[in-house]
């Protein structure tokens, strides 16, 4: 290992450069890939149940359906259409 060393210390500073970059390039995209592979692990583990309740889905929904609703009339005034601003309805 030693004499590896010597050998790239004793290049050109553009070779070492060179070589730096490549090294890390191939380390990122190495890294990467394994980051790839667990996300999809992850991925194929979860069920829609599973997720539903890690979401607290139900919950949302009730939230979701008990909030207030926007009520816009339709106003036709000599055949022109004008949508006055909304009213809130509980």
């Amino acid at each position: 290992m030693s004499s590896l060393l010597e050998k790239i210390r004793a290049k050109p500073e553009s070779f070492r450069k060179t070589l730096f970059w490549l090294v890390v390039i191939f380390l990122g995209i190495v890294f990467f890939g394994f980051w790839i592979i667990l996300v999809r692990q992850r991925v194929a583990g979860f069920t829609n149940e599973r997720l539903r309740q890690d979401l607290n889905l139900p919950a949302l929904q009730e939230q979701f359906d008990k909030r207030p609703k926007l009520e816009m009339p339709e106003i036709n005034i000599n055949g022109l259409l004008a949508t006055p601003t909304p009213s809130v309805k509980q």
